[in-house]
């Protein structure tokens, strides 16, 4: 074997496991590493505990076991082990080391110090192991899974107290390691509980310790006709503690799946772990190659009972050989002689009290008292993730596939590069373990991407299993086939008929679909069949918060739609009552949709978006394109409520050819339900080309709420950019609203949104108090909680702002993008509070990234990182994260995210953002902004140009109410006075600035604390701590509002000389210029993408300095200026 792997280790912090401290142990925390690679695994438990806590007092157990583990810590830490951090179930302990020398040196020392102890209890603590070497696979940093260490808690299983039992790999590598260190006696071959290879057992002889332990419990030692299994059983520990626990107290058991789900090996593998329960054996009964007949017989053979006239029936000769003790049979394989099994069964269970009976069935034996228990699929990996190759192989579905998959190609390997493609497989293939090995198979002569592409037609590729086992297993086609004949004509016409639906449906849809005109299958025998179609394994039933669901897996749709076209006739109407069923229930409710509508409508458009999209494609098939798209209408409006995204490109391949159908007076539509899905995709610029184009056509269809829709979508999109049109917004809001109230109220909705994110809070204000505070509409399109929590955090109140951003990430629908937003505005709230949520940010900003979908979560994500990044002072990695987050954002045509932190970022020195902060936007943004133009500038010296653009940010931010804002601009002006060495009222503002942050709880970021703290101290220096204390006392007293008109009279008296036209920043010289050219303020906002609030102050700052006092003697001065510059 290969020399341990231990190059790859993850550093970590581990108290003691957490079932030691559950015993009360205190262990001292230590940094640890897990040894990868090959590895040997030394595995304990306490032999016979179970008995010893019933016969012993509570607190001598608890002493002796924490006891036990103090020592078995000491000998694993002695030489060389890890533990990892779960360690198993009850008193067991696992322990990892690079070397089987180690472990044998770790089990003997820990034996002989148990032995030695004086145990509270009045028997010793006498404790099994066993050591086992090979391939460790990680479930995560701190934990092992997969086969090895499996293997070796079969082998702890077989063994004594006092014994330590060693592995035949452990053996062999221990002999060429240890030499003569360690005596090791051969046990013999014996086959352990995994049903798999037998194992050569060695035992591990501690000198002067008892070696004599009797026989092992090994499968061969207990009364059992098991069958051996030639491959290894994958996975389902969970399953396997599950079913044995049912089995050990229900008398009878069924376990139901479709064929290939599994169901024999893992009835196989509970017979094998409790074999310690059943004295009397498990007895193993194999149906699946009889004919209709024969099953007493096969029962009378497993047990060993005569045949003939002269024997006993069957229950009188089972209740003998049981004598009273408890027995288990186990009877494989029985939907095609259930009659007959059924009658024995109820008949051996009735006479043998011991007997307790565990069956395999594609269909239940509906007996009294039998427990029905589905096989689950196999664990698959998340579609939505992109797992490591190291976290693929945990999922039991990809471990089996690699496992078949290497008996067919040896050097097989999960890799980067075919990992996404065996993920891809076992989900398409349902997780069953029938498939995936037929599927792996084929690794013989395809890879896994040639596998899956052939996938298509998997009852082609899945074919050719082994020869060896009964026609219906050796394909996925037979399997299918063999479950399909054992239904009457009536439940496979059903299960035809089912197959049309995609990704599930209700009861009373197929009650709506499924009967046919000729009454063959009414509404009464769908409901009959649906029952037997659950009974049989082939459709699976279950609870959902807006009722029962069906669905079945995608495997056995397909054989069933292949079954459907074999009529044509049965297959257009089926899929014609399909389309009329789902495009009639859109229309029906176009107007509850249109309001949000309720979580159980928004939950069923959720759950029925394939089947919408499946019946508008047959309706457009069919000719009927205008039924279509009214449909994709009536439910685009909630697309961005629910899970449409991932979708979004099939239904733009479905517009394109309604629209190439369509009437002239639908294609409006057309564009409208065009635009929603490239905002799904965060494609801006082809969703303001669908509104353009939507426009038009509503235009010509003479539509006028569609040409309002465009135009206010349009106005919408454009506001979001930062484009001052808030005015044009609310005329257009006004029209709508003339119109349709309905939309007139989602409009209104919009623009609150847009006015809270933008920092509008008057326009907010405004707009807000037209609408009802339970209108339906606002929660569901504008996000109430969302929005008020956004002007609550601008307006400094970070405890109100906490709560809504709470309550608006517990509404399961929320606008589309406003999850990260919600996010990170939440994070920032925190933070004030106190409360870090950014601990682990990776993850849960991964997290907000897919619920949203696409760009909208990456911007928000990235911005979370930078928020992350500066609270943990980390300035690097967050100029990286907020980079990222404005490209995004300007990848929208968004306005840049995180003013606030692009502010602190440039005041620390990153001039990374030249290309933003030079924009106008909405007054947080265009406050933000010239607050950072004011740090360069103040990194320059220029305390001059730095003041007089901090004094701009502070009359754009402070005119909103945006005390956030306000506290940002004061502690940057008193930087910039302490500079200028105007040191009283520099300290003055920043004792304003930290008693309104110590009051509203808002915290400074560290980078800007640092720069602060060294204004502070040249402040103090100059003035002397008395004067410089007093200066900030007298400032704490004033709230941030009076502050800030503090600072606004410092302007006159501290502002520098510097008048005349070269005193004008670049915008304000660009303001000047366009007025001389005669344009209004809304003009010069709307030319420059500023606010007309913003012009205003630009232009009074203007005036100031040209030296005029209004626009007409400006236009006089910008022309005698022009004149002169000519002369």
């Amino acid at each position: 074997m290969m020399s341990p792997d231990v190059t790859r280790r993850a550093d970590l912090s581990m108290a003691a496991p957490m079932q030691w401290g559950a015993a009360g142990v205190s262990t001292p925390q230590q940094a640890f590493v897990l040894p990868v690679g090959t590895v040997t695994f030394l595995l304990t438990d306490v032999a016979g505990s179970t008995s010893m806590w019933e016969r012993e007092s509570a607190e001598d157990m608890r002493t002796a076991i924490m006891r036990h583990y103090e020592i078995l810590s000491e000998a694993v830490d002695a030489n060389g082990g890890v533990r990892p951090q779960e360690q198993g179930e009850g008193d067991s302990i696992v322990a990892a080391f690079a070397r089987p020398s180690e472990a044998l040196a770790a089990a003997s020392a820990a034996q002989l110090a148990l032995a030695a102890e004086r145990w509270p209890t009045t028997s010793p603590v006498r404790v099994r192991m066993a050591i086992h070497t090979g391939e460790a696979n990680l479930r995560d940093d701190a934990n092992y899974a997969g086969q090895s260490i499996i293997r070796t808690a079969r082998l702890r299983n077989i063994g004594h107290g006092g014994q330590v039992l060693v592995s035949g790999a452990t053996r062999d590598l221990a002999v060429d390691q240890a030499r003569n260190r360690f005596v090791l006696r051969s046990l013999g071959e014996h086959r352990l509980r995994d049903l798999g290879r037998p194992e050569h057992v060695w035992q591990l002889v501690v000198p002067d310790l008892p070696d004599d332990f009797g026989e092992l419990a090994t499968l061969d030692s207990m009364p059992n006709s098991l069958p051996v299994s030639l491959s290894p059983f994958i996975g389902r520990e969970a399953e396997i503690a599950t079913l044995a626990g049912l089995v050990a107290s229900e008398r009878l058991v069924t376990v139901t799946g479709t064929g290939g789900a599994g169901k024999t090996r893992l009835a196989q593998q509970v017979g094998a772990e409790l074999l310690d329960r059943f004295p009397a054996g498990v007895w193993w009964v194999e149906l699946a190659p009889l004919d209709g007949g024969g099953v007493e017989p096969a029962i009378r053979a497993a047990l060993g009972l005569s045949e003939g006239a002269q024997a006993p029936p069957l229950a009188e000769g089972v209740r003998r050989k049981l004598g009273g003790e408890p027995c288990l049979l186990v009877v494989d394989n029985c939907e095609h002689v259930s009659a007959a099994v059924q009658a024995i069964i109820d008949d051996l269970l009735r006479h043998a009290a011991t007997l307790h009976v565990l069956a395999t069935s594609r269909v239940m034996l509906d007996l009294p008292g039998e427990h029905a228990w589905r096989v689950p699929p196999l664990a698959l990996p998340d579609p939505a993730a992109a797992p490591s190759v190291e976290s693929l192989s945990q999922f039991d579905a990809v471990r089996l596939f690699c496992d078949r998959a290497q008996r067919a190609r040896p050097n097989f390997a999960l890799t980067t590069e075919n990992g996404p493609a065996v993920a891809q497989i076992c989900r398409r293939l349902d997780g069953i373990p029938f498939a995936i090995e037929l599927a792996a198979a084929r690794c013989r002569m395809l890879d896994p991407q040639r596998i899956l592409l052939e996938l298509d037609d998997a009852f082609r590729i899945l074919a050719g299993g082994s020869t060896a086992l009964m026609p219906r297993q050796q394909t996925l086609d037979a399997s299918i086939t063999w479950s399909y004949d054992l239904l009457s004509s009536t439940e496979q016409a059903l299960l035809r008929r089912l197959s049309v639906f995609v990704d599930g449906w209700t009861l009373d849809a197929a009650e709506a679909v499924c009967p046919d005109p000729e009454g063959t299958l009414g509404t009464i025998a769908v409901f009959d069949a649906l029952d037997r179609l659950v009974d049989h394994s082939l459709v699976h039933a279950t609870d959902t918060e807006s009722g029962l669901r069906f669905g079945m897996l995608e495997t056995i749709r397909q054989y069933a739609l292949r079954q459907l076209d074999t009529d044509p006739t049965e297959r257009d109407a089926t899929h014609r009552r399909h389309s009329e069923h789902f495009t009639s229930w859109a229309l029906s409710h176009r107007d509850q949709i249109l309001r949000g509508g309720s979580d159980t409508l928004l939950e069923f458009i959720d759950a029925e978006r394939s089947n919408l999209v499946a019946a508008t494609e047959v309706a457009t098939t069919n000719g009927e394109a205008s039924l279509a798209i009214h449909a994709l209408a009536a439910v685009a409006p909630v697309m961005e409520l629910t899970s449409w995204a991932p979708m979004s490109t099939i239904f733009l391949n479905l517009l394109d050819r309604i629209e190439a159908v369509a009437e002239m007076e639908d294609e409006w539509l057309v564009h409208q339900v065009r635009s929603a899905l490239h905002a799904l995709r965060g494609d801006v610029m082809s969703q303001l080309g669908a509104f353009e184009d939507m426009q038009r056509a509503a235009e010509s269809a003479d539509q006028r709420i569609g040409v309002q829709i465009a135009r206010f979508a349009t106005l919408t999109i454009f506001a979001a950019g930062g484009a001052p049109i808030f005015d044009e917004l609310l005329d257009a809001v006004a029209e709508m609203e003339g119109l349709d109230p309905t939309w007139g109220a989602i409009a209104r909705s919009h623009l609150a949104l847009s006015a809270a994110y933008q920092g509008q809070l008057g326009l907010f204000d405004l707009v807000i108090s037209e609408i009802d505070r339970g209108e339906v509409v606002l929660n569901s399109w504008g996000g109430r909680d969302l929005m008020e929590g956004m002007v609550c955090f601008a307006r400094g109140d970070s405890v109100a702002a906490s709560e809504s951003f709470t309550s608006a990430l517990a509404s399961r629908y929320r606008p589309f993008g406003t999850t990260g937003i919600a996010e990170s505005f939440l994070a920032l709230a925190s933070a004030d509070l106190g409360v870090d949520l950014t601990a682990a940010p990776e993850e849960r900003f991964r997290l907000s990234f897919e619920v949203d979908g696409n760009i909208m979560g990456g911007l928000s994500a990235d911005w979370m990182l930078a928020i992350h990044h500066l609270l943990t002072d980390d300035i690097e990695a967050a100029r990286c994260a907020m980079r990222r987050s404005l490209d995004r954002s300007m990848a929208t045509g968004m306005a840049g995210t995180g003013p606030n932190e692009r502010y602190a970022l440039v005041a620390a020195g990153i001039d990374d953002f030249d290309d933003v902060i030079t924009a106008d936007g909405g007054p947080t943004t265009t406050s933000s902004n010239l607050r950072a133009q004011a740090e360069q500038h103040l990194r320059r010296g220029d305390t001059g140009e730095a003041l007089s653009l901090a004094h701009q940010a502070l009359d754009v931010g402070s005119a909103e109410g945006a005390l956030r804002s306000t506290a940002f601009t004061l502690e940057c002006i008193s930087r910039i006075l302490a500079a200028a060495a105007h040191h009283t009222e520099a300290a003055r503002l920043l004792g304003a600035c930290d008693a309104f942050r110590t009051q509203r709880a808002s915290i400074r970021y560290p980078c800007l604390q640092r720069l602060l703290d060294v204004s502070a101290g040249t402040s103090r220096d100059a003035l002397g701590d008395e004067e410089f204390d007093a200066a900030v006392g007298e400032g704490a007293t004033l709230p941030l509002e009076a502050a800030a008109d503090y600072c606004r009279r410092l302007r006159v008296a501290h502002n520098p000389t510097r008048v005349g036209w070269d005193a004008l920043t670049p915008t304000e010289a660009r303001v000047a210029e366009l007025v001389a050219e005669g344009l209004s303020n809304p003009q010069v906002a709307a030319e420059l993408l500023m606010g007309t609030e913003t012009v205003k102050t630009h232009l009074s700052r203007v005036f100031d300095k040209v030296g005029v006092s209004n626009r007409k003697e400006l236009i006089v001065a910008a022309s005698r200026r022009a004149a002169e510059r000519h002369r």
